[in-house]
């Protein structure tokens, strides 16, 4: 971000992978930029084209998309989907009463996009414990 400026990546987003609901208003951690309303928006839907391009490597080169897929697989967050299987290259979030994990989780050698999104919350964290259930479900579904 310091180095491109928001501008130029929402711009490159939008060029790059055709996705018209993901922008980037505010550095991570950025308590003021969020009190004064500014965040980052994305969807399952551009998660999944994102996703799909790099496992695809359809972005970026061949090197760039394995290291992008082996920081993913070392998330350290592995409290949601990741929380009852072992192998998931992921991105995990979470605001007050907001919680997220999407990736690509492989079963018997194929690729499968997962995206679980919970908003509204009754638990201020999220509820990460549903996520990680929902995922050990789609895991058990998927692994004949």
């Amino acid at each position: 971000i310091e180095t491109f400026g928001m501008q130029k990546i929402n711009q490159y987003i939008l060029n790059q992978f055709d996705i018209k609901k993901t922008e980037l208003q505010r550095k991570m951690l950025d308590e003021i930029a969020i009190q004064n309303g500014k965040n980052n928006y994305t969807t399952q839907n551009d998660m999944l084209t994102i996703f799909s391009k790099l496992y695809h490597k359809e972005i970026l080169n061949d090197f760039f998309c394995k290291f992008a897929l082996n920081v993913l697989s070392q998330q350290r967050y592995k409290n949601q989907i990741l929380r009852y299987i072992y192998q998931f290259f992921h991105k995990t979030g979470s605001l007050d009463f907001i919680s997220h994990d999407v990736g690509i989780m492989i079963i018997n050698d194929c690729a499968y996009y997962i995206g679980v999104s919970v908003y509204d919350s009754n638990q201020k964290d999220g509820n990460k414990q549903l996520i990680g259930k929902i995922g050990k479900q789609i895991y058990k579904n998927l692994n004949y």
